[in-house]
């Protein structure tokens, strides 16, 4: 039997048997349409987390602290993200973190060598330091007051860090301060319930006053230091919203009051270092080079990865719901293709007696479970793709409002079905038909002639 009389067969046997097809190949259908949307709903969840990632945080910055000299071990630690006090690192970063393997060693400062040291690197394109506020600072303004995560930067220009302004500039001068876009959200009149407890006034161009405290012998000490608020940073959804930046001049003055002597970078080093690398794809291996010095350091680009390996085994997981699902049905292309043996077994016995082969009795039954597959599959696409339009006309506003709202710019589309995936359904649901068909077609083929024709 040729090639073109097997498919002529194989296509005149489903349209005989349409009814009980239809009904058979709608369980691959529902199968098929599953794995794709369950895929499809995990890779858009993958492409908006990434997009607002990818928005919010710079893949281009590696947050580097302090280590320690001597044996150095090394873990990855994913989603750690920079501590409050840290201006400029990025936000929610993956880290590749090392730490002294004895807690006798001794600790490697973040002094203008080292910095030195890391602008020699290779694809370093810039470093700037950072002083944190190791004690309470609390912003206040008229009647509102709000705790606030202070940091000084060795820049002129926040720019440098990869922030940008909602409102004024981002220029720092002596006796300025800028702040994140959600410091005065956090601002409140203590002891007081009105409608006015929480502060709506624009800071731009006001005078506000930090109040620094500290814990002596004598008890609780605080210091006011006055700034003018010249920059509001624009929305991030990182550290940077809730900071507030000041020059690394102001930000050693307050450090030498809260410790007692003098700020020196050279012997004391810097809180942390924000380093910016050329490109995104260098970053790891600029961060492995830093950490083989002895130094921690956070990447954002480290945890971007990790959320992508997060997503891929979700995808795994949900694909495999719906292959269960596509496995029921298979179980119905089995019992259909049984019966129709039981059905067919003189037609079996005349083809045999006409000259049919072994191998064409099985290569007929397997093709026509296979066409079955075949069909319930290209319904699954158009079902997943009908679906699919559904989903993302009711939920890609929700998206969009809630981008809107977080100040990002992300895909109005919940789910994400590229081509391959509806080919990989296709032929999945084809596989899976033939498969199922083995069976009854390893029956067919085995029926002997002379009792195939006296069977009824």
């Amino acid at each position: 039997m040729s090639l073109i009389e097997l498919v002529k067969f194989i296509i005149e046997n489903i349209r005989r048997q349409g009814g009980r097809v239809i009904l058979t190949s709608l369980g691959v259908m529902i199968g098929s349409a599953s794995i794709i949307l369950l895929v499809a709903l995990v890779g858009g969840l993958q492409q908006t987390a990434t997009a607002q990632f990818t928005n919010n945080a710079s893949l281009t910055e590696i947050e580097v602290n302090a280590g320690f000299s001597g044996a150095i071990s090394m873990m990855a630690a994913g989603g750690g993200g920079g501590g409050p006090d840290m201006g400029g690192g990025a936000p929610g970063g993956g880290s590749t973190v090392r730490t002294s393997s004895s807690t006798d060693e001794d600790e490697l400062s973040l002094t203008d060598d080292v910095i030195e040291q890391i602008l020699a690197m290779d694809h370093v394109t810039n470093v700037v330091a950072n002083q944190s506020i190791s004690g309470s600072s609390t912003l206040v303004y008229e009647k509102y007051q709000g705790r606030v995560s202070l940091s000084g930067v060795d820049v002129d220009d926040l720019s440098e860090l990869g922030l940008a302004a909602e409102e004024g500039a981002l220029e720092l001068k002596s006796g300025t301060i800028i702040l994140g876009a959600s410091v005065t959200e956090n601002m409140y009149r203590p002891n007081y319930s009105g409608n006015d407890a929480t502060m709506t006034t624009d800071l731009l161009g006001k005078q506000v006053k930090l109040q620094i405290s500290k814990n002596t012998s004598n008890g609780r000490t605080t210091k006011t230091v006055r700034f003018r608020v010249v920059g509001i940073l624009a929305e991030s959804g990182g550290t940077s919203d809730y900071a507030a930046y000041i020059t690394m001049n102001d930000a050693d003055a307050i450090v030498s009051w809260v410790n007692g002597e003098r700020v020196n970078h050279n012997s004391d080093g810097y809180s942390s270092l924000t380093v910016r690398v050329d490109d995104s794809d260098n970053v790891l291996d600029v961060a492995d080079e830093i950490t083989n010095l002895g130094y921690q350091t956070q990447t954002a680009q480290s945890f971007l990865e990790n959320v992508n390996s997060l997503f891929t085994a979700l995808q795994v997981v949900f694909g495999g719901v719906g292959a269960i699902t596509l496995l029921v049905a298979a179980i119905g292309i089995a019992n259909t293709m049984t019966m129709a043996i039981m059905e067919r077994t003189k037609e079996i016995g005349l083809l045999k007696a006409l000259g049919a082969t072994n191998k064409d009795i099985l290569s007929l039954f397997i093709g026509e479970a296979a066409g079955i597959g075949l069909l319930g599959g290209a319904g699954g696409v158009v079902l997943s793709l009908l679906l699919g339009t559904v989903i993302n006309a009711l939920g890609g506003s929700y998206l969009a409002e809630q981008a809107t709202s977080s100040g990002t710019t992300v895909s109005n589309s919940m789910l994400y079905m590229p081509f391959y995936l509806h080919l990989f359904a296709l032929v999945f649901a084809t596989v899976m038909g033939s498969i199922s068909g083995l069976y009854p077609a390893l029956r067919a083929q085995s029926l002997p002639p002379v009792i195939a024709l006296k069977y009824e």
